[in-house]
């Protein structure tokens, strides 16, 4: 650990950050599972260079899509998972997790790590962007 003064504080906490943003790169994925490029395909209008769902007249819309399988409304539903690998600390019980652990992502470079795992599911109420999201 460096000392950190007035002289060299944005060296210090320069290379602190950015080695986390690296830990972060390595050890975390965002994946979006809705919409899903069929959604796009069903629901969406080409506007400025891009294919955007948009979010009108969704109640009224009904009709499930044969590409997506979805109705506008479950068009419109952003459901992504954030996946992180978090180091075991703990001796003994870091040994125990890793017997069960059938995720070969987290075992990154020998590292004793287990993903966690969370899903969320929002209603979209700004036209999604397909180049934003795919």
């Amino acid at each position: 650990m460096n000392d950190i003064s007035a002289a060299n504080y944005t060296q210090v906490v320069g290379a602190a950050i950015t080695a986390a943003k690296l830990q972060d790169i390595a050890y975390s994925k965002i994946t979006v599972h809705n919409p899903t490029a069929a959604s796009f395909q069903d629901f969406g209008i080409d506007k400025g260079g891009d294919r955007i769902i948009p979010v009108t007249n969704v109640y009224d819309a009904t009709t499930v899509k044969p590409n997506s399988g979805q109705t506008h409304a479950d068009a419109l539903l952003l459901k992504i998972e954030v996946r992180y690998c978090a180091e075991l600390v703990i001796p003994v019980v870091d040994e125990l997790i890793l017997m069960f652990n059938s995720d070969p992502a987290c075992l990154y470079l020998g590292e004793k790590r287990v993903p966690i795992v969370s899903q969320a599911v929002v209603r979209i109420t700004v036209p999604p962007s397909r180049k934003a999201l795919l």
